[in-house]
């Protein structure tokens, strides 16, 4: 049963408490944030040495430095990663203000769901060109756009359950009544994805080493 209470919070049968909401988010952030932080600095060192090899690439389609070196990974100028980490940062705040039972005016909510909702975007634009353009699986890279999705659709199903942003009653009962089936079914899709990218990837002839080809381009020239 779901239900509009006297403060104007959406009553649902199985509440996502402030305190589970802020766990979710610290430990999200944590996650997110050690693996933006390997993002980086792998990023940093494939720089530094473009010859390097990197912990991350494990060989056939799951390969990071394709990714790395793309300009998907620095399209705002500077490693992407380094925006990622911090929106975690961000992300472990909130989690600790929502632990705490802070009193955030609803503005507050509606700017942190438009930043987890832009963030979502970026990750599947990216999920986009990673898999279809560069044609290589990141690791590290799935697991941080697993971690954001799940942020932002529980961020929205808390916003609906306390009431900070208008929405159709069938969309507030979906969000905060099925957010772990709503979840589960996105992490599908992208997994789907995944699988069906590498095992298109492993029909190709193997693409050689970065260096190998830039061996070769310097030996015909």
């Amino acid at each position: 049963m779901t239900g509009i209470d006297a403060q104007g919070e959406l009553s649902v049968r199985k509440p996502l408490t402030a305190r589970k909401y802020g766990i979710l988010l610290v430990a999200l952030g944590a996650l997110g944030l050690v693996f933006s932080y390997g993002v980086a600095m792998a990023k940093l060192d494939l720089v530094a040495d473009p010859e390097s090899s990197l912990v991350c690439d494990q060989g056939g389609v799951m390969m990071c430095s394709p990714v790395f070196a793309s300009p998907g990974a620095a399209f705002l100028g500077f490693p992407s990663s380094f925006l990622g980490m911090s929106g975690f940062t961000v992300m472990i705040v909130v989690g600790v203000l929502a632990l705490g039972r802070a009193g955030l005016p609803s503005w507050f909510w509606t700017c942190f769901g438009i930043g987890m909702t832009a963030a979502l975007i970026l990750m599947v634009l990216f999920e986009i060109y990673s898999l279809a353009g560069v044609s290589v699986i990141c690791g590290d890279c799935v697991l941080v756009w697993l971690i954001t999705a799940i942020g932002c659709f529980y961020t929205r199903a808390w916003q609906v359950q306390k009431g900070h942003v208008r929405h159709p009653r069938a969309f507030g009962r979906l969000v905060t009544r099925h957010r772990l089936a709503v979840t589960a079914v996105w992490a599908a899709v992208v997994l789907t994805f995944v699988v069906v990218r590498v095992n298109r990837r492993l029909r190709l002839p193997p693409v050689p080493p970065t260096n190998t080809v830039k061996g070769e381009a310097s030996c015909q020239a």
